[in-house]
């Protein structure tokens, strides 16, 4: 199954493809200057410089979204083998909700940390079905 690695600016709700993978990858997070990501439990990181993806010395077999973030997946249909058609979701400052974009993903479509330092950026994965 292939990945869409996606980034959206939060404020002009502009959606860039950064990496399209030909492999099952799950749970982006920002951290320093890429996107670390999982694959068949094994970490990874894309250099949002180069677009070079080198192999990290870490493994993590458990499912993390950090629940503190104010980003969330609303899950609009029923899952298929994992994937179902979701909205990735924005908390606002002021409680209100607003939908960032609607694709097709999983529980694992978001990291530990979807959201960059600066805040003004969101990482997901999307796949096709």
């Amino acid at each position: 199954m292939q990945s869409f690695l996606n980034i959206i600016d939060i404020s002009s709700g502009r959606q860039i493809r950064a990496a399209e993978l030909g492999y099952f990858a799950e749970r982006p997070s920002f951290c320093d200057g890429g996107i670390k990501f999982f694959h068949n439990c094994e970490a990874y990181q894309l250099s949002l410089d180069t677009g070079e993806i080198i192999k990290l010395n870490e493994t993590n077999s458990s499912p993390q979204h950090n629940s503190s973030s104010n980003v969330r997946l609303e899950f609009l249909s029923e899952p298929i083998d994992g994937i179902a058609y979701v909205a990735l979701v924005l908390k606002q400052i002021d409680g209100s909700s607003r939908i960032l974009g609607r694709f097709m993903g999983s529980e694992s479509s978001l990291g530990e940390n979807p959201v960059s330092s600066d805040g003004n950026k969101v990482v997901f994965f999307g796949y096709p079905m």
